[in-house]
């Protein structure tokens, strides 16, 4: 188990005013992906990827107002606790379910957005499991990578 696995997987199991469901981190087998460079692609694989029913968790600082409209316009009982990426200023975080419509919505509002103006994190989870998780989402750095459940086939 790689080191960033290990910070996570403790990170998992805290709970915070904001997500007082514990949950630990239930993957333990993923696929590294390197952060993909076609966002509106990326977006429009989610509901084709994830089981039906999932849960998008999208996180910022910087999320747009119609971004913002958008997703409290849409919400998803949250099933997980998502611990926070960003400590400081406090994020604003939605559940949305993952649907081919919400998806399209999403991929016109990011045509318009910087990616900070949609989401600094993005999660995607399905019945108390976590599917995908993506710290410093959008951010295509030589070393940042994405973690999908191999229960997704390659």
């Amino acid at each position: 188990m790689n080191s960033l696995l290990k910070k996570l997987t403790a990170f998992f199991t805290r709970t915070s005013p904001d997500n007082p469901i514990p949950s630990p981190l239930p993957i333990l087998k993923f696929w590294e992906i390197s952060s993909p460079k076609d966002n509106v692609q990326f977006l429009q694989l989610l509901s084709e990827l994830l089981p039906l029913g999932s849960t998008l968790y999208l996180e910022g600082t910087t999320i747009a107002e119609d971004v913002k409209a958008y997703l409290k316009a849409r919400p998803a009982r949250p099933e997980m606790a998502i611990p926070r990426g960003t400590i400081w200023p406090k994020p604003q975080c939605f559940h949305m379910p993952i649907t081919t419509e919400n998806t399209a919505g999403l991929i016109d509002l990011s045509e318009h957005h910087a990616e900070p103006e949609i989401c600094s994190h993005l999660h995607a989870y399905h019945n108390g499991q976590m599917y995908l998780f993506w710290y410093d989402a959008f951010f295509a750095g030589p070393k940042e990578f994405l973690y999908l459940s191999q229960k997704i086939p390659e």
